[in-house]
């Protein structure tokens, strides 16, 4: 056997190795019946190292009750006030229009946000057929270093859902508003 022999048949067991793996996460997607859709993401930032992030999406139980468990947003960097890659998320809205969320100063979108009905994670259960469209909004600090607090990176973000015990994770972009502090970014 010479190696173009070796590199189709290794090619070959790889894709069908690749196809495998395909069929079997369809499957307990239909058998967890969870399915979910980012709608948007957006992210304001301001002076100090404060920022707002906005995410919706659109969940839904296809052949059971579902119980969300944890949804957290992670980066590759230790971007978060404890010097840490992910930012746990308490609370989750109903979908509201955000159409002049971020016109607002950090302070005033908190007092928004505190004054809007909200649902906590852990008791959040999405009934078999039930469809969804829900708000996340997180207030944070960036961390901070002896100097100030750090920008945070544009880019490099993931979602992670965990519905069931099982835990789903997509890369998500989001959308700095024009209504950002240029210099709280980078990247």
């Amino acid at each position: 056997m010479n190696n173009d022999d070796v590199r189709t048949y290794a090619s070959f067991i790889g894709a069908i190795l690749g196809i495998i793996n395909f069929v079997w996460n369809i499957i307990r997607t239909i058998k967890i019946g969870f399915k979910y859709k980012i709608k948007s993401a957006k992210i304001k930032g301001e002076y100090e190292g404060k920022y707002i992030l906005k995410i919706d999406l659109q969940i839904s139980a296809a052949e059971k009750d579902l119980y969300i468990q944890k949804i957290s947003v992670e980066n590759t960097k230790n971007i978060f006030k404890d010097n840490s890659k992910t930012l746990e998320v308490n609370r989750i809205y109903d979908y509201f229009n955000d159409e002049n969320l971020f016109s607002n100063s950090y302070k005033e979108i908190q007092k928004i946000i505190e004054n809007k009905q909200f649902h906590t994670i852990q008791d959040f259960k999405l009934c078999k057929g039930e469809h969804r469209q829900l708000s996340i909004v997180e207030c944070f600090n960036s961390y901070r270093n002896m100097d100030g607090y750090d920008p945070i990176p544009r880019q490099s973000y993931k979602i992670n859902i965990t519905v069931n015990n099982k835990t789903y994770t997509e890369d998500i972009i989001i959308n700095q508003v024009k209504e950002s502090d240029v210099g709280e970014f980078w990247g």
